[in-house]
């Protein structure tokens, strides 16, 4: 979280302060193929990030056509929803072009 924006680049000037970033879309909580022994560690950084500075969070979640995948996803979704609060929640995004859903299946 140290390394994340505070303010928008380039959005301040002498005489106006810099605006403050207030929201954050997150497209999936964590996948598989990426190491499992830092996602809580990932997670806690996020979070502090978004409480300290008060903002609210798009979390996306995907759905596909491997079950097993789907409900690793959608139980560390769950996880992470709880751990950012529902104060710092703008919304739950799930799925991503749903529309063409039926020609993978």
């Amino acid at each position: 979280s140290a390394q994340m924006f505070e303010t928008w680049p380039h959005s301040s000037a002498s005489y106006v302060s810099a605006e403050k970033v207030r929201s954050l879309r997150v497209f999936k909580p964590w996948a598989p193929e990426w190491p499992e022994e830092q996602r809580l560690f990932a997670w806690k950084n996020l979070v502090q990030y978004v409480h300290a500075n008060q903002m609210k969070v798009l979390l996306g979640t995907s759905i596909g056509c491997l079950e097993d995948y789907d409900k690793q996803t959608w139980e560390w979704t769950k996880e992470l929803l709880h751990m950012i609060g529902k104060d710092h929640l703008m919304g739950l995004a799930i799925g991503n072009e749903l529309e063409i859903f039926h020609r993978f299946r």
